[in-house]
């Protein structure tokens, strides 16, 4: 849904949704993917810090998920300090 509604140029609507779904859903499969997609779209609307800090979050948060290397990539990129995802 989030994505949809990003696509159709409501990007306020669309971080709502993943943050309804981060915290309705926490365990969920899509939670992770929710809280990504989120920081891409504060990362495309320039918001650097808060993408930045939304990134570290599904790190911390997600530490196994695919989401979580994306977004260690994208801390990366931005210059940004990647925490470490504990060690299985």
């Amino acid at each position: 849904i989030a994505q949809n509604q990003d696509a159709a140029g409501d990007a306020q609507s669309a971080m709502v949704t993943c943050q309804q779904v981060v915290t309705q859903f926490p365990k969920s499969y899509a939670a992770p993917i929710a809280a990504y997609t989120e920081a891409e779209i504060l990362l495309r609307g320039f918001q650097i810090d808060e993408a930045r800090r939304s990134f570290n979050m599904v790190v911390s948060q997600f530490p196994t998920s695919p989401a979580a290397r994306m977004s260690s990539g994208q801390l990366s990129r931005l210059g940004g300090q990647v925490p470490q995802a504990p060690q299985q």
